[in-house]
């Protein structure tokens, strides 16, 4: 389905619908500029050359091409919805949403803008005027009020009001063709969801000792065996301590006793350790095989199971060993977290905070409003708007050369601080740590403002994440930080906000990131 916000001028529907397109990474179409490039006119040449009718008759020829589409965030003019026809045409086969604004408030914002030919005078009585014509269609419709609220705020409020068991498809890295599908249930029936199934010849499920116990794991096995699929199940260890080579040579030795060839699928079912793991072997076994991911902690969901980041720890170092594989398939069912403890979705939302402050003010504001870290259960549409934002660097950035190391915010210090304690501290808990210690730097070195620290310290207390450690010896956090592969001889890059949902990128001394260290996380030498 497509999202067709509709609602009178001046309620802020291409500006919500562009900002609602990047969230989700759905393609955004403006009718309006649709019709004005087509005709090589502004909307105001067309009514004055030709009239209201002709122009409507344009809008009605436009709904009817896109009416086959799916996917996509469309934002009409104020009236099409209005007309009869083109609300029966397409309104039993879209996700249409009303924008509402106070007529004063429409006034105020139309006065300075050009080209409104219905409304040349910007009145707030003319304004009613219209309303008055249109309350009936527009009332058809679930509806948002945007007097008050920023287009971040009303993307949020949409994202809301989206039924979180709808399925969303994201496509991300193209040349690959790998997507991300959100639906709650989806595990159970992945089989249904792959489009490449008909051509795969087995299929390894990787998974971890907890993992393979849930109930789910015999529904997912049945769903490939009812479509003549030859399934075989290979268990690791659980946790960050299993993601050595190893494992992956074990897996290697599941891959050749499975008789795996060049058409096996590896399916990877579990978290962020399981992913990685299942992807490295998917990029090095026969040099490449097809590769399904389905993460089942929120951490996997929204961060580790995109972009196509794989590997393992080698040395004491986190994931030194790797390759890039996007996975061809991602199947994210929000349904499979409720079996989470409380822990465990806070270190999903530590991730989901690092794309809030990096790209989308509108997503901390959504994080601000849960009432407590079980609360994301019933957002799935978070889920959804994290893995798109993350979706869309990683297809601009695939390999990490560039913006994509936005999303390292927390990390240059987190994972030395994950390392150091030996991984008692849980990644989420490692970079709620690192985006204190790395924005407190960004706000000593004059690159974010204090008001961007104040608001995540307060998002992390209310999360219930960790500012601080408890004791880490410093000569190990030393030591993990000189590994890391964010260093350039005595510089390390590093991923700070400027503001809230503006991140960017700055070069920092080693000795100048080492002293923030020392006086923002409890160590000991």
């Amino acid at each position: 389905m497509d999202i067709i916000l509709t609602g009178f001028m001046g309620t802020g529907k291409s500006t919500i619908g562009r900002l609602l397109g990047e969230r989700y990474a759905m393609p955004f179409i403006d009718t309006d500029e649709v019709i004005e490039n087509e005709c090589g006119k502004s909307i105001e040449q067309i009514f004055s050359d030709h009239g209201e009718q002709h122009f409507r008759s344009l809008e009605r020829s436009l709904m009817q091409r896109l009416r086959a589409g799916d996917g996509r965030v469309i934002a009409t003019g104020g009236g099409l919805l209005a007309d009869s026809r083109n609300h029966t045409l397409i309104c039993d086969h879209q996700h249409v949403i009303c924008l509402r604004c106070e007529p004063a408030q429409i006034a105020r914002r139309l006065a300075a803008a050009d080209g409104r030919p219905l409304l040349p005078s910007s009145s707030v009585a003319e304004i009613e005027r219209l309303l008055r014509v249109r309350a009936s269609a527009y009332g058809s419709f679930a509806s948002i009020d945007t007097s008050h609220l920023s287009p971040e705020e009303v993307v949020g409020e949409i994202g809301q009001a989206l039924d979180p068991g709808r399925a969303f498809t994201i496509t991300t890295h193209r040349s690959l063709g790998s997507t991300i599908h959100v639906e709650r249930g989806a595990i159970g029936t992945i089989a249904e969801h792959l489009d490449a199934l008909e051509g795969v010849s087995q299929v390894l499920v990787v998974t971890d000792e907890t993992v393979s116990h849930l109930p789910f794991m015999a529904q997912l096995r049945r769903s490939f065996q009812v479509r003549g699929k030859e399934v075989r199940i290979a268990i690791v260890h659980s946790g960050e301590s299993a993601k050595t080579l190893e494992t992956i040579v074990s897996l290697y030795r599941e891959c050749a006793r499975a008789a795996l060839d060049r058409q096996s699928m590896i399916l990877g079912v579990g978290g962020g350790v399981v992913c990685d793991m299942a992807g490295f072997v998917a990029a090095t076994y026969l040099r490449g095989l097809l590769l399904t991911l389905a993460p089942t902690t929120l951490l996997a969901q929204v961060d580790a199971a995109i972009g196509g980041k794989t590997g393992v720890d080698f040395g004491g170092t986190k994931n030194v060993v790797g390759s890039f594989w996007p996975a061809d398939s991602v199947i994210v069912d929000p349904d499979v977290l409720g079996t989470l403890p409380d822990d465990a979705l806070r270190d999903g939302l530590a991730e989901v905070v690092k794309i809030g402050f990096m790209q989308d003010a509108g997503l901390v504001a959504a994080l601000e409003r849960l009432s407590s870290p079980r609360a994301v259960l019933d957002a799935a549409w978070v889920i959804r708007a994290a893995s798109a934002l993350k979706s869309t660097l990683v297809q601009r950035d695939p390999f990490e050369r560039d913006e994509r190391m936005l999303l390292n915010f927390g990390h240059t210090v987190g994972h030395a601080v994950e390392a150091a304690s030996g991984y008692r501290v849980s990644h989420g808990h490692a970079v709620s740590i690192g985006m204190v210690v790395e924005t407190k730097l960004g706000v000593a070195s004059g690159w974010t403002d204090t008001a961007t620290l104040t608001r995540l310290l307060t998002l992390l207390d209310g999360l219930g994440l960790p500012k601080s450690s408890g004791e880490i010896d410093m000569e190990s956090v030393m030591r993990h930080l000189a590994r890391d592969k964010k260093r350039s001889g005595e510089r390390y890059r590093v991923a700070v906000p400027r503001s809230t949902g503006n991140g960017a990128i700055f070069s920092v001394p080693a000795d100048r990131l080492f002293q923030e260290i020392e006086q923002n996380v409890s160590t000991r030498r």
